[in-house]
This record gives structure tokens, C-alpha cells and sequence, in this order.
């Protein structure tokens, strides 16, 4: 098992995908796309890749924390869990190398291990692995392929700071008051979950792959609606599903499910009228390197530009607070600073930020308070 390290375009990604053409089998940041697309079930999409015995499968789901998913459609499942189900595909395919760019990221510490303990079980097997939050894994024996350390940068260039224009000035407070949620009417993912965000404060929720996490941040933005319990803002009663985004800017954590717009200009919002709104929009653009390529489809973009392209758009809306779903996937410890830096200078300015992450370094990186999603409920996070 081999990691592969390097910059942000140091030319990782085009190597692994040249030697994938002969015979290696090649997974991206986004597992969906890795996914057979015609399996039903999770139960199914193994089997179809070779699993036959019932109680292998349950084992290895088992021991990942993905026995209780076994029925469902593996596009239901969380990124992180999605990233796993093809780690474990992979591993029944006649192909003895495989390659996963930048697949873990979305997975928890803990999982993580498990896996690439189950990885290295399979001996047969030659992995390359390009991973940014390795290092927050010391105990892990690693073969390091440092060969792109020094490789020469691409067109596109770090991100740069950026001012906020303008500041909020009124304190605002988001409760959440016994939110319940479940999918199909099953087990409740939030179960009478409470908490209080105030604006100008930086909180970052931790937690278990398929805790409820991202599904929390889609019921604040109005994505989904709640089973039961409400959202207060500034102690009002509001409802975000009948008027999406109005309190909170969302970005989610695969950037690809939300960009809508045939060019980066236009998915940023650029008007050509010069205001306020548009400088900050400018200034923003600028900073994570997009200006010169406003006339581009985002989908001509690397996966780790059109990440740094909804970080943006999100941030240009300027609502009063923003979730950011893994801000930093994808991007080198560099390009992570400097995300922490923005997010530090939002909550500064007075808007409340909230992040969900699996990156220890970047929480330790932004003093926050962390909280973290276990048993459908949200508590105040008391560990290392």
C-alpha cells in the first residue's frame, strides 16, 4: 500500500490515471461515480462484484459500521459510506492495483483505519493512495512515492486571502428545538436534536460516517423538511424547506450536486454591474483563483477547482450564517490553511460558520467549538 503525496495539480492524478489504462483499476474524489449504477441495494452492488458468501459480507460490513445500510440503494448513503462501498467492491475485482485518488477523504478516522487495515489484508493487491489527511494517521505504516513533491505547479494557483467587505453588526441565534428526521420512516437519523448557534462564532460538527451530519445542514437550509420539532432564528418559528437558503448558504460536500450554471461567471453570480456586492463577489473569485475562467463550463474544471467554485459561490451569497460540508476536500494542507483563514475572517466579520469535517488538523486549525452528532442528537464534543 503506497501513498502517493504532492501539491494540489502537481500532476498525481494524470500519473495514476496513465497507469490506470493498463489493467489498474482507478477510483476519483467522488465515489458516486464509481458505483455500478444498477444495483438497487448495497446488499447488491457487492454482489454483483463478486461476493457471494453471506457471512463474509457481513463481516467486513460489520467491522466498517455499513451492516445496517445492507438494504439500501447505495445512493442513499452518506459520502464517506459511499466511499467505502467501493473500497470493498474493488477488492473482489481480478485487478491486483488499485488506485484511489483523493476516495477517503470523506471517511472517518476510525473507518479509515479499518479499511486500510482490510486493504493491506489483501496482499495480492498493489494500492495507491492519494490521501491529504494521511498524516493525521501517525500510527499508520506508510510507503510515501514522494516523486510529485517537487513538481512544478499547474495554471491554476493556490487560494489567496480575501477582505469581507462588510460586517454584521446584530448578534443572530439559530435553535434547533427537538428536530427529528428519518429517511422512509425508519430508524430517526436526528432524534430531538438541540442546539443553539449564535452568529460570529466558528462550530465544527464531528462525528460517525451516516450519523446525520450533512442531513442536519440539509434540514437548516431547507433541503429537507423535519419530521417533527422546529427553527427558531432570533427565537422566531422560520421555515427554511418552504424558502430554501434564506437564512443559510450551504455548500455541499460534493460540489458537483450543486452547480447549476453552463459558466463559472454565472454560477458566482457576476452581473457586470458594479456594486458592493459585486466587488465582494470579485474580490472572491480572485481569491480562489476562478477570475480567468468565467467564460468556462465548471465541469471542464479538476474536481478540486470546481470544490474551491461552491466554496465561493457559497460565500458570495453572504447569508447571515454558511454550513460547509468538508471545505477542504480535495485540497492540499496549503490550500486548507487558507480556507481556514476566510472561514476565520467570516466569523470575525459576524456570520456564523458552521463546518462538518472529518480533518482533525483543520478543526484544530479554526479553535472552534466542536460538537459532535452521535444517537441523532447533537452534544458538546469532550475528547482528543
Amino acid at each position: 500500500m503506497k501513498f502517493v503525496v504532492g501539491r494540489n495539480f502537481s500532476g498525481k492524478t494524470a500519473y495514476l490515471k496513465a497507469i490506470a489504462e493498463n489493467k489498474h483499476v482507478y477510483n476519483g474524489p467522488d465515489a458516486t461515480h464509481y458505483l455500478s449504477g444498477i444495483a438497487s441495494t448495497v446488499r447488491d452492488e457487492l454482489t454483483l462484484h463478486g461476493y457471494r458468501d453471506k457471512l463474509e459480507i457481513s463481516l467486513i460490513l460489520s467491522s466498517l459500521g455499513l451492516d445496517l445500510v445492507l438494504d439500501q440503494s447505495p445512493y442513499t448513503l452518506s459520502g464517506g459510506e459511499k466511499s467505502l462501498l467501493c473500497a470493498i467492491s474493488c477488492l473482489k475485482l481480478t485487478n491486483k492495483q488499485l488506485i484511489f485518488d483523493n476516495t477517503f477523504e470523506q471517511i472517518d478516522n476510525i473507518k479509515k483505519r479499518k479499511l486500510f487495515d482490510l486493504i493491506k489484508s489483501y496482499e495480492s493487491f498493489d494500492s495507491q493512495i492519494v490521501d491529504y489527511r494521511i498524516d493525521e494517521l501517525p500510527e499508520l505504516e506508510k510507503e510515501i512515492d514522494g516523486n510529485f513533491v517537487e513538481q512544478p505547479q499547474h495554471e491554476f494557483e493556490d487560494i489567496k486571502d480575501c477582505t469581507i467587505i462588510d460586517s454584521i453588526h446584530e448578534t443572530s441565534t439559530v435553535e434547533l428545538d427537538n428536530i427529528t428526521f428519518s429517511y422512509n420512516n425508519k430508524k430517526n437519523i436526528l432524534d430531538n436534536c438541540q442546539y443553539v448557534f449564535q452568529s460570529g462564532k466558528i462550530y465544527c460538527i464531528m462525528g460517525l460516517n451516516g450519523s446525520g451530519k450533512s442531513t442536519l445542514a440539509k434540514i437548516l437550509t431547507g433541503i429537507l423538511r423535519p419530521g417533527s420539532g422546529y427553527i427558531l432564528y432570533n427565537g422566531k418559528k422560520i421555515t427554511p424547506f418552504l424558502s430554501p437558503g434564506t437564512t443559510f448558504g450551504y455548500s455541499f460536500q460534493n460540489p458537483d450536486e450543486q452547480i447549476f450554471s453552463s459558466t463559472i461567471g454565472k454560477e458566482l453570480g457576476i452581473s457586470g454591474r458594479f456594486n458592493d456586492t459585486q466587488e465582494y463577489i470579485l474580490n472572491l473569485a480572485n481569491s480562489f483563483n476562478l477570475s480567468k475562467y468565467f467564460d468556462q463550463n465548471p465541469f471542464e474544471l479538476p474536481f478540486a477547482m470546481r470544490k474551491r467554485l461552491t466554496l465561493a459561490a457559497t460565500l458570495a451569497a453572504r447569508q447571515p450564517f454558511v454550513i460547509l460540508d468538508e471545505p477542504t476536500l480535495n485540497q492540499d494542507p496549503q490550500n486548507a490553511l487558507t480556507i481556514g483563514n476566510h472561514l476565520k475572517a467570516l466569523a470575525t466579520a459576524g456570520f456564523g460558520v458552521i463546518v462538518i469535517t472529518h480533518s482533525s488538523k483543520f478543526v484544530n486549525l479554526l479553535n472552534p467549538t466542536i460538537l459532535r452528532m452521535e444517537n441523532g442528537k447533537l452534544t458538546d464534543y469532550v475528547g482528543n
